[in-house]
């Protein structure tokens, strides 16, 4: 569930919270500056929505400027009803991603919000996986090897996501085969069939160039994919 931070120092938001959380986004409203920074950083949201207001002297730059750099990349929106043109330009410079006017229906600012979660960075990274000389996109469910697209089963796709998902970690047998056949009991599995797709794995993924990764058998353990630089 996406987090939303709200700092502002209105109390009449309830609407905009409740829409919020209807559409499945977790909501914490701050309506101090004091410690906003450690809050934010505790709370790790996904992203944060302020009214510059709630800041000294109705400047925002700092702040924002401040959450920009501290907070690994979350976007931040500049909710406000302050129509002059300057300090737009001063928050977009200090970190700012967005303004949305208060003067916006609340379905229309939530839309406004989802919108920008769904490109940030943090997201956008959530849905790549990637060591060595091997890349995965959760999304379209393809993999690709040196840049150029590979094949792979439906299997075979569900067997190196969880072995990238634990890069250099041994992954038991038992927990391979639970995602590959996860409505089969662990006695009902042949565990032969799982070595010969793991086989299958990798020739398609090893080779000989640098960065190239390769599955490790660790006898009697699992397996783990590793890369060699």
């Amino acid at each position: 569930m996406d987090r939303v931070l709200i700092i502002d120092y209105k109390v009449q938001i309830r609407e905009l919270c409740l829409e919020l959380k209807s559409r499945g986004l977790q909501t914490i409203v701050i309506q101090r500056v004091r410690n906003s920074i450690q809050i934010c950083l505790d709370y790790s949201p996904d992203i944060i929505i302020l009214d510059p207001r709630i800041l000294h002297n109705g400047v925002g730059e700092e702040l924002v400027s401040s959450l920009g750099l501290r907070a690994q990349r979350v976007p931040i929106v500049i909710y406000t009803n302050i129509l002059v043109i300057e300090p737009y330009v001063s928050w977009f410079e200090n970190g700012a991603d967005d303004i949305i006017p208060k003067s916006f229906g609340v379905k229309e600012i939530v839309s406004r919000v989802r919108s920008i979660l769904r490109r940030s960075p943090k997201r956008i990274e959530e849905l790549l996986l990637t060591h060595g000389n091997l890349e995965i996109n959760l999304k379209t469910q393809q993999v690709f090897k040196n840049g150029g697209l590979i094949k792979v089963t439906r299997t075979e796709f569900v067997l190196l996501v969880e072995l990238l998902k634990n890069k250099e970690q041994t992954v038991s047998k038992n927990a391979l085969a639970t995602h590959v056949w996860p409505h089969r009991d662990t006695y009902d599995i042949d565990y032969n069939i799982l070595r010969v797709y793991l086989s299958t794995l990798r020739s398609k993924i090893q080779d000989d160039t640098l960065n190239s990764c390769k599955i490790i058998s660790n006898r009697g353990l699992g397996y783990f994919l590793t890369c060699k630089s």
